[in-house]
């Protein structure tokens, strides 16, 4: 019986430092769009590190928070995945994209989801093209122009609320 309530203490105290920890070290965001569905869906709670925008470098495919340009803020959603890095060329024919005449892999895009756009745009020196993963209803890049990398907050690196659509990205 000994054993079993210093297990219980030791979990608890684990979990008390774990939970400090995160919410410590991370910010945390409510999705307000559907830009992102189904990867991530609206009223979903996300976490990103704190500090990350000093050290942090955006991949291509790497789901970030950004802060959304003034004239899309309150249109447009602010959780995107990075599709264009600065100095790319990203160009979408009926709903595919492509980074510098190469067709992007996206696994991610239901092919319900796609649109019908087509377009090119150049990703300036420093910037990131960002696109939700649910393209028929984004508000994204492709309206609001590509996004300077003191705008992106960080990776998502946890998907923590509702429980059961807990996920690490």
């Amino acid at each position: 019986m000994r054993l079993l309530f210093r297990l219980v203490i030791v979990l608890v105290v684990a979990a008390g430092v774990l939970a400090g920890a995160l919410f410590g070290l991370s910010r945390q965001y409510t999705v307000h769009g559907t830009e992102m569905a189904p990867t991530i869906e609206k009223g979903d709670h996300v976490a990103v590190f704190r500090f990350s925008d000093w050290f942090y470098t955006p991949h291509r495919k790497d789901v970030v928070v950004f802060t959304a340009p003034a004239a899309a803020a309150k249109a447009c959603g602010d959780v995107e995945r990075v599709i264009g890095l600065p100095g790319e060329n990203v160009s979408e024919q009926d709903g595919r994209v492509s980074i510098d005449g190469t067709p992007l892999k996206e696994p991610y895009v239901k092919p319900g989801n796609r649109d019908t756009h087509s377009a090119a745009w150049h990703v300036p020196p420093g910037d990131y093209f960002l696109m939700g993963d649910n393209r028929k209803s984004a508000c994204d890049s492709r309206f609001f122009g590509s996004v300077p990398k003191k705008s992106i907050v960080g990776k998502v690196f946890l998907t923590f609320w509702p429980v059961d659509r807990v996920s690490i990205d």
